[in-house]
């Protein structure tokens, strides 16, 4: 997998999966870009996409806990809005 794919994956995954708004994908993708643009860690070789793969699944990991913890915590508590 190239940055590339891997970003576009990603993006897809936050659609997909996550039912993230355009909005907020449009933000993931500016972010995206400028770290591709920039290239700070891959041409520097300090991170590789093996890493961020791990650190994917840590933060999808935590999203879950954090959404689980979430339910029911609308009005009165009787009400979710996740």
């Amino acid at each position: 997998m190239n940055w590339d794919s891997g970003f576009e994956n990603f993006k897809n995954y936050l659609k997909l999966e996550r039912g993230l708004s355009d909005n907020s994908i449009k933000s993931y993708d500016f972010d995206l870009n400028l770290f591709k643009k920039n290239g700070f860690l891959i041409k520097e070789s300090l991170i590789t996409l093996k890493e961020i793969n791990k650190i994917n699944k840590i933060v999808k990991e935590v999203i879950s806990k954090e959404k689980k913890g979430n339910k029911g915590n609308g009005v009165n508590g009787t009400q979710s809005y996740n």
